[in-house]
C-alpha cells in the first residue's frame, strides 16, 4: 500500500503544502479528494476576467445570417428575403451579410409594438 501511494504522489501535481516535510504524507483518500476538487474546478465555467478586457461581452454582438436565423427562429431563406426587401436591419462586409444583436432586439420590439397596435 505504501508503494502505491509513492507512485501516485510522484505522478500527480500536488499543492506544496501537501508535500512539505513537516506535514504527514498524503493518503490515497487525500489524493483522491484533491483530484475530485481539481476536476470540479475544471468543469466550472471560468468567469470572464474584467481586468483583462474592459468590457465583458456575455454574447456575441455581431451575427451572420445563420446565427440571426437561429436567434429569430426562422429559416436562413426568410432572413435572405427580408434583407433583399430591406425589412430587417443589417450591414454588409463585401458580400457577407451581418446583423447587430442589439438592432435585432430593437427591431423585434418594434415589430411586436406594430402587431399589437394593429390587432386592436
Amino acid at each position: 500500500m505504501q508503494k502505491h501511494t509513492k507512485n501516485v504522489t510522484s505522478i500527480l501535481p500536488l499543492h506544496q503544502t501537501l508535500l512539505s516535510d513537516h506535514q504527514p504524507k498524503p493518503t490515497v483518500e487525500m489524493l483522491l479528494l484533491q483530484v475530485i476538487q481539481l476536476l470540479q474546478a475544471q468543469q466550472q465555467p471560468a468567469a470572464p476576467n474584467v481586468n483583462e478586457t474592459n468590457t465583458a461581452v456575455p454574447e456575441q454582438e455581431t451575427l451572420d445570417v445563420g446565427e440571426a436565423a437561429e436567434y429569430l427562429r426562422v429559416s436562413k431563406w426568410i432572413i435572405y428575403d427580408m434583407v433583399r426587401c430591406k425589412q430587417i436591419p443589417f450591414f454588409r462586409v463585401r458580400t457577407r451579410i451581418f446583423f447587430k444583436r442589439r438592432e435585432l432586439d430593437q427591431w423585434c420590439a418594434q415589430q411586436g409594438a406594430r402587431n399589437s397596435s394593429t390587432s386592436k
